[in-house]
């Protein structure tokens, strides 16, 4: 790609800023729909660096349009890349392949997680306790195996700078009711399976990813990302677990001995490429 122009602030002038999240912008079209942009910039242990990876977040609309309309037969958000109509020629061309336009939809405060494999916080939370969101799982199980069967551990959805806080099934059922509850972590982990299988035939093994639900009446929307290597651990089938992910850069601040009490650093040049080159690896692969 030859553009490696860094998008940190989308600034459009066209239309409103509603949201700014640590990674998207949203900006209000009209009382229905939103653009949403993906902007360059990264997060890691929820914070946002100082400086972002050029065509990071081209990356990342490419493949959540890809598996937005993979999912087509389920409710998404998703609508189209039509940004140019609603933005200034200046704006469209600042943000041009970073968007698409979606549904307005007042997002469930809940990080929808499931794993297929024993890997990040819950290997952690295993290796300690034997147990991964307070459920009890059985002894000798390995770290990144695979799990006999999908499950779903989902977390609160934290603000910036926060840190969002596995809950148990009765804490969820205690928020959202039973129904609602089992509504969520069934869809969470019939689209896992779903691109699972996809992914495998692609040589992409999917160990974990993150959801976000909108309700309507009462039907489940998925919204915001999908299967992005911002929101998933990607690995590649008859490699070592080598991460082709944001666990990239989580490791590398871990490799350095980052402290979550201090700023985070700048990403090097070295690290950006590595990274891009991933993300660009797991596109073409999936897409």
């Amino acid at each position: 790609m030859k553009n490696d122009r860094v998008l940190l602030e989308s600034d459009l002038d066209s239309l409103k800023l509603i949201q700014k999240g640590k990674v998207r912008d949203l900006y209000e079209i009209d009382e229905d729909k939103i653009l949403i942009v993906q902007t360059d910039r990264v997060s890691a242990f929820d914070k946002v660096f100082p400086n972002g990876i050029a065509n990071k977040g081209v990356f990342l609309t490419k493949i959540s349009s890809f598996w937005f309309k993979f999912f087509n037969k389920y409710n998404t958000h998703y609508i189209d890349e039509s940004a140019e109509r609603y933005l200034s020629k200046s704006d469209y061309l600042k943000v041009k392949e970073r968007c698409f336009v979606a549904k307005k939809h007042s997002p469930l405060q809940l990080e929808s997680i499931v794993r297929g494999y024993l890997s990040g916080s819950a290997w952690k939370s295993y290796e300690q306790s034997g147990k991964i969101n307070g459920q009890v799982y059985e002894k000798n199980l390995k770290k990144n195996q695979k799990l006999p069967k999908p499950i779903f551990t989902p977390s609160t959805k934290a603000k910036l700078g926060e840190k969002d806080i596995n809950i148990s099934d009765e804490s969820l059922v205690s928020i959202f009711g039973e129904q609602l509850k089992e509504m969520i972590s069934e869809l969470s982990i019939k689209i896992f399976v779903q691109a699972s299988e996809y992914a495998k035939k692609r040589g992409v093994i999917i160990a974990d990813t993150k959801f976000e639900f909108a309700l309507n009446e009462s039907n489940l929307i998925i919204i915001d990302e999908l299967f992005t290597p911002d929101s998933s651990r990607f690995w590649i089938e008859g490699q070592d677990r080598i991460h082709h992910d944001k666990q990239l850069i989580r490791d590398w601040l871990i490799s350095i001995k980052w402290s979550d009490k201090e700023d985070l650093p700048e990403i090097e040049p070295n690290l950006s490429k590595i990274v891009i080159n991933s993300y660009k690896k797991i596109h073409d692969l999936l897409t």
